[in-house]
């Protein structure tokens, strides 16, 4: 009887509440993992949202970075033209002083003179004195201009001349008359052929070539600077107006901006506006709350910067070592000669004792 009542009734029931609890159970068990998908998905969603986020943050562009980046555009052109420059120079510079032509070191002092009574000549020098010596309507601008280093190549950022187009405009001229009175200002006498055929002669001839070489060393410092600061071509006229504006920022007028940079900032320009002029604004330091990643873009332009201005600097100190080697040749030489004096009539009374 028991064994009937519970295979009839409690058995089936208790399959029927099985299948009921597992049915339950599943469901149970489905709504658990929607919930868990949807938390995965929510999950997955705000991790893309946040990258996306922050790679907004860090790769949107910077106006500071943009500001180191158009002024370091002409940086590359302006320095290889600066190096063809101070090459046309030292060519030039060499050129003059052997190919004088017939008339000699005369006549190129008399054609330098010719050209500082119509081109530089300041009546005032000399208590009024050049009044009767300068020509009429010596331009303003270009008074001293031959003798005046700090205004021709010194304060100038850039310095309105090419050097390598073939043409004498700009500032060209004051730069050659300039070096023409620093450098060689008694040019060497025209050589004839003659004499130097006479193996006498040559001694001489080789002094000559020694000094010419010496004051090529001395030659090279002032060409060097002068290749530093000559316009950077047409590629940096862009520059020189994003330069220009910069100037205006730190309270420039327009002629004074212009004027500071020139039309084509020249290498020098283009350091300085990138080492000192981009720091002095009140707008790069506000730019520095904006991005984490932007200030570390800028340190590292920065010290690229300062890595090319080592460079530079230890370039002008090996020029400035190679002046100092030659005056210590000099005097080392001067003091060989005095001992080289001496011993010689000692050896050559040797030779007559023995």
């Amino acid at each position: 009887m028991e064994k009937f009542f519970f295979g009839q009734n409690l058995l089936a029931a208790l399959r029927g509440m099985t299948e009921q609890l597992v049915a339950t159970g599943m469901l149970q068990i489905e709504a658990i993992g929607a919930m868990l998908d949807a938390k995965e998905q929510l999950d997955t969603q705000q991790l893309l949202q946040v990258m996306a986020a922050r790679a907004h943050k860090n790769y949107q562009p910077d106006m500071e970075m943009c500001t180191l980046g158009s002024a370091s555009r002409s940086l590359g052109p302006a320095y290889r033209n600066g190096q063809l420059a101070a090459h046309v120079l030292s060519k030039r510079m060499q050129d003059r002083e052997f190919a004088s032509g017939a008339g000699g070191r005369g006549a190129d002092k008399v054609a330098r003179f010719n050209q500082m009574r119509t081109t530089y000549c300041d009546a005032q020098d000399h208590f009024n004195d050049m009044a009767g010596a300068c020509a009429p309507g010596v331009p303003a601008d270009s008074i001293n201009r031959d003798v005046d280093f700090r205004e021709t190549v010194g304060q100038p950022l850039t310095i309105d001349a090419t050097l390598t187009d073939g043409a004498s405009n700009g500032d060209d001229p004051h730069i050659f008359a300039l070096a023409s009175n620093l450098y060689a200002n008694d040019t060497v006498y025209p050589f004839q052929q003659q004499p130097y055929r006479n193996p006498s002669a040559h001694p001489a001839y080789l002094n000559i070539r020694e000094i010419a070489a010496r004051r090529n060393v001395a030659e090279y410092s002032f060409n060097s600077l002068v290749g530093l600061k000559v316009a950077g071509g047409q590629q940096g006229e862009t520059v020189g107006n994003f330069a220009g504006e910069v100037y205006r920022q730190l309270g420039f007028s327009e002629a004074d901006a212009r004027k500071m940079v020139g039309r084509s900032p020249s290498y020098n320009a283009a350091m300085e506006l990138m080492n000192k002029t981009v720091y002095l604004r009140p707008e790069f330091y506000i730019n520095l709350y904006a991005k984490p990643a932007n200030i570390t873009r800028i340190g590292a332009t920065i010290r690229a910067a300062n890595l090319m201005q080592g460079m530079d600097t230890f370039n002008s100190q090996l020029r400035s070592e190679m002046n100092l080697s030659q005056i210590l040749e000099f005097e080392v030489s001067r003091v060989h000669d005095l001992i080289q004096n001496r011993i010689g009539p000692q050896q050559a009374q040797g030779a007559l004792n023995r």
